[in-house]
């Protein structure tokens, strides 16, 4: 079927060739009035240029993002015509396949008898001073709660879960069930409890693979008490192998807290501004004792201007904490503004003004 534009050229076409243009007419099956259509102007040339430019800058944006956009720019555009314009333009977003992950036989939490029978294995991420990623591999028996193995490095995939297993049989001994996500690193066919042939060595070797669960299906008493996920603090210090009762247990636990306080030239500088604070009410105290009456003496105003503006800068520059910006502020301003007002007056003399209240 021959479109109107299509026809409107052969009209032209027979026309230039010298026939009457009511002949050319007849002959394209095309009535004059819409021979002599003129289409009205596009309105919509900017609102397209809009939209293309949002959708090549957001590449995962749908129409639905893209008109929240345009209305938060302040443009009173209607859904339909910036659905029809992005179908128009063919931005349509691919949907994002779902990975399948191949089905297992999910066990429930079975609370474990004795030690080296049931381990834990996952993945904790962390960061460094300059802000890279870390990746923590960590293992946990779930019965002595021990860490069995911390493997970090930048990026741990099935081949490093397979060199931290082969060295634990070698240096440890593998035990009876390992339990485990669906993760990518666990599931991957370099990994021994991926769904391979690698898998059949952990078999041969008398050991099973057992994915966790949902939380939805666990109960109380069967629940891992989040074994693994408590090494974001705990990764920094290996736990020994040592009785509950013994002294060496409590020594460690000691040793490990006192690893992670770490000292920086910033904690200095905010526990020095903590300490001056806190020894400005000592100062004030010690005051209002001996005049016996509130006093408040200028040493008290002097520790406030040295202790907030080390506080004040160990928020912004170490720690970078709002909360304890607009905290330390305000005080700051008043111990300031005392100071000034102190330096300015301290050389003036209480002047008498006549005028006094009359003598009786």
């Amino acid at each position: 079927m021959v479109s109107a534009p299509d026809r409107r050229e052969l009209v032209r076409y027979l026309v230039g060739r010298k026939p009457s243009e009511r002949r050319s007419l007849a002959i394209a099956d095309m009535s004059a009035s819409a021979y002599r259509y003129a289409p009205r102007p596009d309105h919509n040339v900017e609102l397209r240029e809009m939209i293309c430019a949002l959708a090549n800058r957001h590449k995962r944006y749908g129409v639905g993002m893209i008109y929240l956009k345009l209305r938060q720019a302040g443009h009173a555009v209607n859904y339909k015509r910036v659905e029809r314009l992005y179908q128009e333009a063919s931005l349509q977003v691919r949907r994002r396949k779902r990975k399948k992950v191949p089905p297992a036989e999910r066990q429930p939490l079975l609370r474990p008898a004795a030690a080296n029978e049931v381990w834990s294995i996952d993945f904790v991420f962390d960061r460094t001073a300059e802000g890279r990623v870390i990746k923590c591999l960590t293992i946990v028996d779930d019965t002595t709660h021990e860490a069995v193995a911390i493997e970090i490095e930048r990026a741990i995939s099935g081949v490093g879960v397979t060199r931290v297993m082969d060295r634990l049989a070698i240096t440890r001994g593998l035990p009876r069930v390992i339990r485990s996500d669906n993760g990518k690193e666990f599931c991957s066919a370099l990994c021994p409890m991926g769904y391979s042939l690698n898998r059949k060595r952990l078999h041969t070797a008398g050991v099973t693979s057992s994915i966790l669960v949902p939380p939805t299906i666990r109960s109380s008493k069967t629940r891992p008490s989040r074994r693994v996920f408590v090494f974001k603090v705990q990764a920094r210090s290996r736990r020994y192998n040592a009785p509950a009762d013994s002294p060496d247990t409590a020594m460690h636990e000691v040793l490990a807290n006192l690893q992670l306080m770490v000292l920086t030239p910033w904690k200095i500088i905010g526990l020095l501004g903590t300490l001056l604070f806190t020894a400005r009410w000592f100062v004030q105290f010690y005051a209002t004792k001996k005049n016996k009456k509130v006093t408040v003496p200028m040493s008290f105003w002097y520790l406030s201007v040295f202790g907030s503006v080390l506080t004040l800068a160990y928020f912004i520059w170490g720690k970078n904490d709002s909360v304890g910006i607009i905290q330390t502020a305000f005080p700051m301003i008043v111990s300031f503004y005392n100071v000034f007002a102190h330096l300015k007056h301290r050389n003036q003399k209480e002047e008498i003004k006549p005028g006094g209240p009359e003598e009786t």
